[in-house]
């Protein structure tokens, strides 16, 4: 793993999309001064459920699972987060909190570290600083509400579709519109079927049949996202 500053290009990643992209000026070069480049070989676990919490991530480039149950086999995939999504703010400030999942790097990865250490320093200058790591934490949390609501539909076609929205960041990420379509998601039918609770049988129909209906375009490893609207239905 290699540590440097970040460069100006991916802070406009950071500032375009997500979290920091509802932060105020300031606030945003504040923290963003503080980061560290981490980087990751795919493959590579960045923690596991129950280390302790020291900071935050902004992920560059790449993109990581996050699975539940480290110590079951197989792990259960909850969310794979993308470019611009943070993690780590589930307990602001909350050093001695556990942490509550284990993220795994699915390509080479690229992400932007601030140790608590360095947070709180942030403290002195900015009297909202709590409430603004807090909305991190909201943001998490609408995430996670939305997962539930999502796959209590008895409709699988239904819940396939929501969580191909929820990867696009749609109802719980900020700026999630950015960049719009057509767009990438490196993830396989596998997952998606993960992610929607049913099986890789049961989800391949439903994504042939979006596909054929020009809503996305199914490739190796990938999943390309020609119209969202079309999967809003």
């Amino acid at each position: 793993m290699n540590a440097r500053k970040i460069s100006q290009q991916q802070r406009k990643l950071l500032l375009d999309r997500g979290w920091l992209s509802t932060q105020a000026t300031d606030f945003c070069n504040a923290l963003l001064d503080l980061a560290e480049v981490r980087e990751f070989p795919r493959g590579k676990t960045i923690f596991v459920e129950g280390d302790k919490v020291d900071g935050i991530d902004g992920i560059v480039s790449g993109s990581v699972g996050i699975y539940a149950g480290p110590r079951t086999d197989p792990r259960v995939l909850v969310h794979i987060m993308g470019p611009s999504e943070w993690g780590g703010g589930v307990a602001p400030l909350g050093d001695e909190n556990p942490r509550i999942a284990s993220p795994s790097a699915r390509s080479d990865l690229t992400t932007d570290r601030i140790s608590w250490a360095s947070l709180k320093k942030l403290e002195t200058e900015f009297a909202d600083f709590r409430s603004r790591i807090g909305e991190l934490t909201s943001i998490t949390m609408k995430y996670l509400l939305l997962a539930y609501t999502d796959n209590s539909s008895k409709d699988i076609s239904v819940r396939t579709k929501a969580a191909i929205l929820r990867l696009l960041g749609e109802g719980w990420l900020p700026n999630s519109h950015v960049p719009g379509d057509p767009f990438e998601l490196a993830v396989t039918q596998t997952e998606i079927a993960e992610l929607a609770h049913v099986t890789r049988n049961a989800v391949a129909p439903i994504l042939k049949d979006l596909e054929r209906q020009g809503a996305i375009s199914i490739g190796y490893g990938k999943t390309t996202i020609l119209d969202r609207r079309m999967l809003r239905h």
